[in-house]
């Protein structure tokens, strides 16, 4: 989904759905209707991907970020995996984080 200038809100529909940038900022907490969220943002020929990580992609970024392979301008690959059933109503949906130096 595309909404203003040159920025776009992933939704990882279908298995198999990737996103790929360079790492711009991940941000935690931050107010939203729906409550506060973790926040990616990449960037990609000059166009703003602003990623909202629900919990399987947070725990994945935050491996990443742990392990200290995520700096800023790093190239990462987000790909949704598939999904699993979860206690909220909606499946949880699984992710594979890759990042290139």
């Amino acid at each position: 989904m595309r909404l203003g200038s040159n920025v776009t809100y992933p939704k990882f529909e279908k298995i198999g759905d990737t996103v790929e940038g360079e790492f711009v900022s991940y941000e935690e907490g931050i107010p939203s209707k729906f409550g506060d969220e973790n926040v990616l943002t990449l960037r990609n020929n000059g166009d703003k991907i602003v990623i909202r990580c629900k919990a399987n992609l947070s725990h994945k970024f935050h491996v990443a970020m742990e392990k200290d392979q995520v700096r800023p301008g790093n190239r990462v690959t987000i790909k949704f995996t598939g999904t699993m059933p979860s206690n909220k109503g909606n499946p949880l949906k699984l992710f594979d984080v890759d990042v290139d130096e």
